[in-house]
């Protein structure tokens, strides 16, 4: 089982035969960056934020508007995104987060 939903995510937007297509085209780029580079999901999980438990402001604080929630939601989405066209399945994920290299 996926930690995120690849096949959901690779067809989400993608209503007609040539959007399936780049999608799976798309899909298939970032897992063979995967592969070549295993830190990258690593680079992806710190730069969209997925671990954090509430949005932040760059202070610290709680976010207090919905500017700021709206925009740190649509980072930890567009990151696990990407994480579901690596091809990052549960257990990889729960790996990398026990790791010294996610915090």
């Amino acid at each position: 089982m996926r930690a995120f939903e690849r096949i959901g995510l690779a067809f989400r937007h993608a209503k007609d035969p040539a959007s399936r297509k780049a999608a799976r085209r798309r899909a298939a780029r970032w897992a063979m960056a995967q592969q070549r580079d295993p830190d990258l999901a690593v680079d992806v999980i710190h730069m969209g934020r997925v671990l954090a438990l509430a949005p932040v402001d760059t202070v610290g604080r709680l976010a207090a508007n919905d500017i700021q929630l709206a925009y740190e939601q649509g980072r930890r989405d567009l990151a696990i995104d990407l994480l579901a066209m690596m091809s990052i399945n549960q257990a990889e994920f729960l790996q990398m987060m026990e790791s010294d290299d996610v915090d």
